[in-house]
Order: structure tokens, then sequence, then C-alpha cells
């Protein structure tokens, strides 16, 4: 299958790790799903714990290739490795979660500058969208393996908006999209995660919801640096009081134009003008360098 790259990790223990990594653009297609092979490696008589980024139906047909195994574990980052099938006696229980720390000692975390981004402003500033075209550059920016075991997103608004409802046609999204709600128990698995996700990852990207609130509040001091959104100074400065109290540092402060539009107005400290952010766009101009280097550089 293009682009897909499926290697073994031996591990002393009663399991081995079957890796996923998709490469370049990390676009698979279901039609090349019979192409796909298990490593010949493979040792049956162990369990097997299935980890990396992929789609669903992937992993379904992932899981069903493994059933010769003793048992087959799922990785989930904010888990750990949860046991879904076991087909021998001794094996693990279904339900059994094997912690991170077991499996990631298996890794070597990318070299990249440790950094918590939470993307700051208000409501109908773009940044979801302006999220997703960043991600889209550090992905050609950076290695593929430094990519996609070194950078993650988390959405901390129950807005029901994830990379997914970019993709689908307005109506569609609107449809599908489930609004949770903002409590007290969002916040805690939204900060459990980062708790979590902060000892695997490199880079965390935190999708802010777009009120200044306890919540919000609450998850801006679990951050290290912001990137703040807004249509002028006005509605940045608030979010600016925000990020110094929670002792965050300011990567850069972007200003949302209705127009198409890629530049530095400021180095120091960094401003742009970026736009036009609408979720149904097809193409965006470049990031500007200087702002990809804030995220990936000291």
């Amino acid at each position: 299958m293009q682009n897909l790259k499926l290697s073994l990790i031996q591990t002393p223990e009663n399991f081995q790790i079957l890796d996923i990594l998709l490469e370049n653009n990390g676009i698979i297609s279901p039609l090349e799903l019979n192409t796909v092979e298990i490593p010949s490696e493979i040792d049956w008589s162990k369990g097997v714990v299935i980890a990396g980024r992929a789609p669903i139906w992937l992993y379904t047909y992932l899981v069903h290739q493994c059933h010769p195994s003793a048992w087959v574990a799922i990785y989930d980052p904010r888990w750990g490795a949860i046991v879904i099938q076991t087909h021998k006696i001794g094996a693990p229980s279904v339900g059994e979660i094997i912690q991170p720390s077991a499996i990631l000692k298996y890794y070597k975390l990318p070299d990249l500058n440790k950094k918590i981004i939470a993307f700051l402003g208000n409501p109908h500033t773009g940044k979801s969208v302006f999220l997703k075209v960043l991600r889209n550059t550090l992905r050609k920016t950076l290695p593929d393996e430094v990519f996609h075991r070194g950078l993650f997103v988390i959405k901390a608004c129950p807005d029901g908006e994830g990379d997914w409802f970019g993709e689908l046609p307005e109506d569609q999204g609107k449809i599908y999209r489930y609004k949770n709600r903002f409590d007290d128990d969002f916040i805690r698995k939204v900060v459990s995660n980062i708790e979590l996700m902060k000892n695997e990852k490199s880079i965390l990207l935190i999708d802010c919801g777009g009120k200044i609130d306890k919540y919000n509040q609450e998850i801006l001091n679990k951050c290290t640096h912001s990137i703040i959104l807004g249509t002028d100074d006005l509605s940045i400065a608030e979010w600016r009081g925000a990020s110094k109290l929670a002792g965050v540092d300011i990567l850069a402060e972007v200003i949302s134009s209705k127009k198409d539009v890629s530049k530095v107005l400021n180095t120091q400290p960094l401003l742009v003008e970026y736009g036009f952010l609408d979720r149904n766009k097809k193409d965006f101009l470049p990031i500007p360098d200087e702002l990809i280097d804030k995220i990936i550089n000291k």
C-alpha cells in the first residue's frame, strides 16, 4: 500500500509491536487494502500491540490479520495498550491495559524542542482552520517519522468539530458533529490527556475554546506557549493577558484577515497577518517561515 510502512518491533516481553507509519502526505486508500502484508518475522506465539496513527478501517483489518497471535492490543496514547482479543490460555484479559511506559520505552522520541502550544482567540476567528493549515505545513516541513511520532493535536473545545469536520461538505459536517458540554468533567479529561501526551510527544497543539473563563484558564495553565488569533489588536489583547496570567510564552500573534494574505508585520514580538481562514477553501497561502521556525525551534 502506497504511503504505508508496517514494521515489527521485537521486545523481550510477551508481546511485539506492529508499528504503523504513514509516509509522505499520510493519505492511504482502502482500495489498496488487499496489498497490505504483515511483516513475515512476526511471532504468532506472542501478543501483538498495534500502534501508530491510522484510519479505523486499517486498524480493523490488522486486528483481523493478527488473529493467529496469542492476543491483540490496540495502543491508545491516552490510555496505553488496550487488550481487545485473547486467543490462548494465560493471555492478558480483554480490557486489560498495558501502561504507556511499557510500550514507549521501545520508541525514540523525535528530536524536537518540547512545547505545549495553546491556540487562542475569540469565536469565528479561524483558529481551527489555521491549526489545520499549520499542521499540513508541518507535515511537509518535518520528516515523516518526526511528524507522526512527535506531534499531536488535542481538541480542547467540545464543539464536535474534529479534523474530519473540515473535510466534509458543510451540510454534512453539521449533521454528524456532536456538541459536548464544556464542564468540569470535560476539562478534567483534556487536562489528563495533556499530562499523558506531553511525555509521549515533542509538540502538542491545543485547540482551545473561544472564551476566557476558568475552563480555558485551567487548560492554559498546562501549556508552555500560545499562538493568539484575532481580527484586531483589541481582540488579541485579552488573550495576551490570559497567556501572561498562565505564565506561557506567546510565540506569535496572528491577525485573521478577510482577504488572502500571508505576511509578517513585526518580528519582535512576532506579528503575522494571515487569511482568509474559511473552512470551505481548498488552497491557502503558505504560513510564514518565521512562525514555523518558532514552533519547531527554540
